[in-house]
Order: structure tokens, then sequence, then C-alpha cells
């Protein structure tokens, strides 16, 4: 139950129909139930109340469907759901013979589609609402304000509540969107953090082993940088490490993935990639290293059963090889447990320089 009340966030809200659904359809039975108690408290002995107790069966009947067929609905079909929201008020107005306080029922439709489905669906709503309900008001007899006073006062107060709401809505969705890329972003570098790794490394092997493509993944470890902040200071470590990004992304790939996973650690996931290739695009990566500086990776080719701890892990230990025998060195994990087992080294290298 409270899962089923949990407020949605923004992008659940342009995303999940079912949620729509369920919001559009407790709507609907809001309405059924106020049509229904309106009927039992005093009311106009001119209302037609057989023709209301039709429209709330109606309203019921709908708010049933949309509750239990929600999540099969597609973004058209809840738009139409609103769209008849619409007629169903004016018909509460028709045979109410008067505008009266069903009009306001008129305001959970602009708010169902102004909150779901903003700018140009809302104004489209809009624009049905208003003729509907002028169809209504023109079709009863004339009484108090005129139905053009009516249908002006009502169009300009649905329409700002309207803009307002989709305006939210777009608003809430973009600082949404904002703050998601800003939480998979390394503040520094401005490349990927260790979060949209993850994220990124469980689709690329989804694809390889969907695609039986290689796979490969490099750690990158820029030697000495605490030497180097202890020599020229942390703020020109920082512009090193930025320097060594930009260089970095010039000499990979474009379909390589580059992200910070350290304080001068980096990973690169190379999708469709041999071993072979692996090595060449992590030569160009450390000629590339900046400002007289020198990079280590460690190198692991993806075994088509291990999950991404495990290549992280044969990664992360081939570069330990190499910074264990001086840096400057790209190391190739060799996928040989019975190295690992004897305490051999589990690594081939590829010369330095």
């Amino acid at each position: 139950m409270v899962k089923w009340l949990r407020f949605p966030s923004p992008h659940e809200i342009h995303s999940d129909t079912r949620l729509a659904a369920r919001v559009i359809g407790v709507l609907y039975g809001a309405g059924a139930v106020l049509v229904g108690i309106s009927l039992l408290l005093p009311h106009p002995a001119h209302t037609n109340d057989g023709a209301m107790l039709v429209i709330a069966g109606v309203a019921a009947l709908i708010a049933a469907l949309l509750l239990t067929l929600g999540q099969r609905l597609r973004a058209w079909a809840l738009q139409v759901a609103i769209g008849l929201g619409s007629v169903l008020v004016s018909l509460c107005v028709y045979f109410a013979g008067q505008p009266s306080a069903y009009a306001a029922m008129f305001i959970w439709v602009v708010l169902a589609s102004a909150f779901f489905f903003p700018g140009r669906p809302t104004a489209v709503q809009m624009a049905w609402l208003l003729a509907v309900y002028a169809t209504a008001l023109y079709s009863i007899p004339a009484g108090g304000y005129s139905p053009l006073t009516w249908l002006s006062l009502s169009a300009i107060a649905f329409g700002a509540a309207a803009a307002v709401v989709s305006w939210l809505s777009e608003a809430a969705s973009r600082r949404f969107e904002v703050s998601e890329s800003r939480a998979g972003t390394d503040p520094l570098t401005g490349i990927a953090n260790r979060r949209r790794l993850d994220e990124e490394l469980t689709r690329e092997l989804a694809w390889a082993k969907r695609h039986r493509a290689p796979l490969c993944v490099a750690i990158i470890d820029v030697d000495d940088l605490k030497k180097f902040n202890d020599r020229h200071g942390h703020l020109a470590g920082d512009h090193l490490l930025l320097s060594a990004v930009a260089a970095w992304r010039s000499a990979i790939r474009p379909s390589d993935f580059i992200a910070r996973i350290g304080g001068d650690e980096f990973m690169l996931v190379l999708p469709d990639c041999s071993a072979e290739s692996a090595l060449a695009v992590l030569a160009r990566v450390r000629v590339a290293t900046p400002d007289g500086a020198s990079c280590s990776t460690g190198v692991a080719l993806w075994d088509e059963l291990e999950g991404a701890m495990d290549l992280f892990a044969r990664a992360d230990a081939a570069l330990y090889e190499g910074k264990r025998d001086g840096g400057d060195q790209t190391v190739l994990f060799s996928h040989e447990p019975s190295a690992i087992d004897s305490g051999e080294r589990p690594a081939e290298r590829t010369p330095t320089g």
C-alpha cells in the first residue's frame, strides 16, 4: 500500500503509463462518487437524475478499467480517457440544467493532462474541454451569467492552471535529468564516475554476451601523481588530470567509454575489441599522456563467463603488476587460473615507451 501511494519521480511521471492510468482512474472514481453524492443531497428538481446516474456508472466503469488495465494502455489511450472526462463533465452540466458545481471537475481534467502530458497535448485537451463545455452551456436555459461569461472565466482559470502545472512538470523533469546527469559525472574531469561506469559496463557485458563479441576493460593509473602534487601543488595535479583526460579521449575510439574511478585511476571500457586492438588503443593513450607524465595500464579480455566485478578485478591485478614493476607500461592479464594458483605472474607485458 505504501509503495502504491509513493509519490512519483519526474522521470516516472512521463514514462510510466501505468502510474498515469492509476491517477486518472482515481479521478474518474472520485467523479463517480461526487455525482452519486450530489444526487443524495438536496439538488434542483429539474436535474435529470437518471442521466446523472448513468454518467456516474460510466465514470465508475472507466475508473475500474484504468486501474486494472493501466499497464497495458498506451499514452494515446490515456489522453483519450482524459478527453472523455471533459465530455462526461459537460454532460453533467447539461443534465443539471445549469453551470453548477459539476463544472469544478474540469480542474481534474486540466491537472491530469498538464501533469502527465505537458505542452502541446495539454493545449489540445484545453481546446477540446472548452469546445464541449461551450456546447453544454449553449444547450441549457440561460440564467444569471451568460454562457459567454461562464466560458470566458473558465477559459482564463483553467488555462492558467494548465500553463502553470505544465511548466512545473517540465521544469521538474529538466531538473531531475540534470541531477541524474550530475550524479553520474565526475565533478573535476567532467567524464563519467563509478556509478555511471557500473551501468555502462553492465550494458556492454550484456551486449557482448548477446552478440558473442569481444570486450576488454583497462584501468589507467597516472604514475606518481602524489609526488607530482607534493612538488607542484594539488591545483597543478588537477590540471594534469584534466589535460590527461582530454588527451586520452582524443586517443581512444569513439565507441570506447572512459570513467574516473579514483583519485588517479580511470577505467576504459572497450566494446567489440580484441586484446590486440586494446593494446594498440592503450599504446596511443600512454603516448598521449601530457606534461611529461606517464601512466600505467592494466587490461583484461572478458572470458565470456565472468561478471563485471571479476573482469574489473583482473584488470586491476594486471595494473598492480605493472605498478609493482616500476610503472609506465601496459600489462595484459593472461587468464590462466593455474598461473594464479601457482603464484606465477598472471600477465603479459608490452614494451614500455
